[in-house]
């Protein structure tokens, strides 16, 4: 009978917002699936009432972190005895990183019920808040052009959700589309479970976001391709689901966000909305995939 004290231990260390925090443990599962027997430790998801047992970290260890963990080198290092414990706080925001889907749903199962939203509507989810400003370079306000592409394409009724307050943008959102349904911030929990629960989505740059919408069973997600989503900014950060045919893809500028008021005008004001892009088109952007020519790759 195999003795679990010599299995090895993965020690989650869960660090960050909601969203980032559910990445890494979402990784720590993966990486315990890799690994026969190991046995999972570490940081509590509160909010999901996910508790992990506090296990002292064999030795010899090793730390992980980054997006681009080597889960087969990990593998031979535990198999060949060298490793016994990892400290995890990677994100791994890369699709071949995550765990099925169906078991993140299941890790991750509803806790809140959902504000409702019928089949007429998209839903607008708004990162808005600390990002309006030089907070950090990858995310940022989405362009009100790009959402006035959207209502327009789709035909959808706008709901507008999110870390609407009062600042600029939020005023701008209010005077730009003045028939949209406009629904603060519930907390992030009733949040997640609202995005959850749509059936048309749209997304702003935000792990929290992102996380909410596939795990969802929406029919249409629209993703813009800008900021951390972008291969060509974040190449080592792969959150384009280029198989799955719930997503639409929209692609901006690769440039960064400098958070003055001059950016924020242009986010507000200027005419960049972006332009859609199919499935192949976005998997060459994340893979360096060069398609045939004429040859059918879907998207």
């Amino acid at each position: 009978m195999p003795d679990p004290e010599a299995a090895p231990v993965i020690r989650l260390r869960a660090t960050g917002g909601l969203g980032n925090r559910m990445f890494e443990c979402l990784f720590a599962h993966r990486l315990a699936a890799e690994l026969p027997g190991a046995r999972l430790a570490g940081s509590a998801l509160g909010e999901w009432g996910l508790r992990l047992p506090d296990l002292p970290l064999p030795r010899p260890s090793l730390a992980i972190e980054g997006h681009r963990p080597d889960l087969t080198r990990l593998r031979y290092l535990v198999a060949q005895g060298l490793v016994r414990g990892i400290e995890t706080n990677c994100l791994a925001c890369r699709m071949e990183l995550l765990p099925p889907a169906d078991t993140a749903r299941a890790l991750f199962a509803p806790r809140r019920p959902p504000v409702a939203h019928g089949e007429d509507t998209l839903l607008i989810n708004v990162r808005a808040a600390e990002i309006l400003g030089p907070r950090h370079k990858d995310y940022r306000p989405l362009p009100l052009a790009y959402y006035e592409r959207l209502i327009a394409e789709t035909g959808l009724r706008p709901v507008f959700m999110g870390q609407i307050g009062e600042d600029p943008y939020s005023a701008a959102l209010r005077a730009r589309f003045p028939a949209a349904r406009f629904e603060e911030s519930r907390g992030v929990m009733e949040d997640f479970a609202t995005i959850r629960s749509a059936r048309h989505l749209a997304i702003p740059v935000s792990t929290f976001s992102w996380l909410a919408a596939w795990l969802s069973e929406a029919r249409t997600i629209h993703l813009p391709v800008i900021g951390f989503f972008h291969p060509r900014r974040r190449p080592e950060v792969n959150l384009l689901p280029v198989t799955d045919p719930r997503y639409r893809f929209h692609l901006f500028p690769e440039d960064a966000w400098t958070g003055t008021d001059e950016a924020l005008g242009h986010a507000i004001a200027g005419a960049v909305p972006g332009r859609g892009i199919g499935a192949r088109e976005a998997a060459a952007l994340a893979h360096g995939i060069a398609w045939a020519e004429g040859g059918d790759a879907g998207g």
